[in-house]
């Protein structure tokens, strides 16, 4: 079903394509003509509303732009990506405004990493004819959600057909399958292996990348493991390697480590001696959100009562080590007004503490933080 999108005129209505004797144009005509500039974007991940085409009219009247089946949004990151969209719209653009559509979106090359929230692109404007042949395709017999993008994958990877299959539309998974091994010169499949079994595998779409976040207390040394829901290992991200104390990301791109028949896998950091650092669930299709350091500057007064060896560290809210910052550091009889900057990844609003410790392993002092 299409829907339209309209904005005002000199008004406070509401006004459908027509109303204000508006030109109607295909997108690409309007670009071709100079009438529209577009503004594509994604907004993370991949499905419904994933990708975004702002509209500005450059004309003093109104426009109706329709925006097709089959747009194809090609990433400024190489290493992203690209958007090919599966939804039809008209948009409806009042004299020198702007209107945005917000369209289901389909990821291309799966070993690709995920578009993130605000993800740059271009509006290509030769698209694949192959591409747009077959996302009129799925949307026309109404798979979008269920099957639209294992078969773009299936046609940008140039890979079979076997994860194209929903079991409540089975004819119309078999037409769409058909078409993709078509495009990709393979032997179709015929309906009567639809409906005996051969191919029902119901995909299972991960996030292209996922951030693992890590504080170390202390230098270390460690490794980084992918394992399945039965605990067996699939993959070693990396092995054994130096690790400083402090913020560490690790960004992993999910489709060049798991199988799509697998529904849950872990992500594990451990140590040489086997103590697990830091755990990660990679859940199916999970929007990717960058994470990102923050920066706060700590300041506070605490006082010694006796000469001692003072170690200072900074605990999470379940008072777990999160950072030594010195340790054995010689103070006299003293009351003191200590400042440093930290680093860390907490989300906003959560306490974490800073704890002063003497060489008897007594707190002396502990002061809590809430993350900026």
């Amino acid at each position: 079903m299409m829907k339209t999108y309209s904005i005002l005129l000199f008004s406070f209505f509401l006004m459908p394509c027509g109303a204000w004797a508006a030109d109607t144009l295909n997108l690409y005509e309007a670009v071709a003509q100079n009438k529209i500039r577009v503004l594509p974007q994604g907004q993370g991940g991949l499905g419904a509303e994933a990708a975004l085409l702002t509209l500005h009219n450059n004309t003093l009247r109104p426009l109706c732009v329709v925006l097709p089946v089959g747009l194809y949004f090609s990433s400024i990151d190489p290493e992203v990506q690209d958007l090919l969209t599966l939804q039809e719209e008209v948009l409806t653009l009042a004299a020198n405004q702007s209107a945005t559509a917000k369209l289901y979106g389909a990821c291309t090359q799966m070993p690709l990493i995920s578009p993130q929230s605000g993800e740059a692109y271009q509006l290509k404007l030769s698209p694949d004819s192959a591409l747009q042949r077959l996302a009129g395709q799925i949307v026309a017999v109404g798979l979008e959600e269920t099957i639209g993008q294992s078969a773009v994958w299936a046609y940008t990877d140039r890979s079979g057909v076997q994860y194209i299959y929903d079991p409540d539309a089975i004819h119309q998974s078999w037409t769409v399958a058909t078409l993709v091994a078509e495009l990709n010169g393979q032997t179709p499949p015929t309906r009567e292996s639809f409906e005996m079994g051969k191919g029902r595998v119901r995909p299972t779409i991960f996030t292209a990348r996922v951030d693992l976040v890590y504080h170390s207390p202390t230098q270390n040394m460690a490794k980084l493991e992918i394992y399945n829901g039965s605990g067996e290992l699939v993959k070693t991200c990396f092995d054994y390697k130096p690790l400083s104390a402090g913020l560490h990301f690790y960004t992993l791109g999910l489709n060049r480590i798991v199988d799509r028949d697998t529904v849950s896998y872990v992500a594990q950091l451990t140590d040489r001696e086997g103590h697990v650092l830091q755990t990660m669930p990679l859940v199916n299709n999970q929007p990717y959100v960058a994470a990102k350091e923050k920066v706060q500057k700590i300041q506070f007064e605490f006082i010694v009562r006796q000469p001692d060896f003072i170690d200072m560290e900074v605990y999470d809210e379940n008072d777990r080590l999160v950072e030594v910052i010195y340790l054995n550091k010689h103070f006299p009889i003293t009351k003191r007004n200590t400042r440093f900057t930290f680093i860390h990844a907490f989300e906003k609003g959560t306490t974490y503490s800073i704890k002063l410790i003497d060489s008897k392993g007594q707190v002396i002092h502990s002061e809590p933080v809430v993350a900026n």
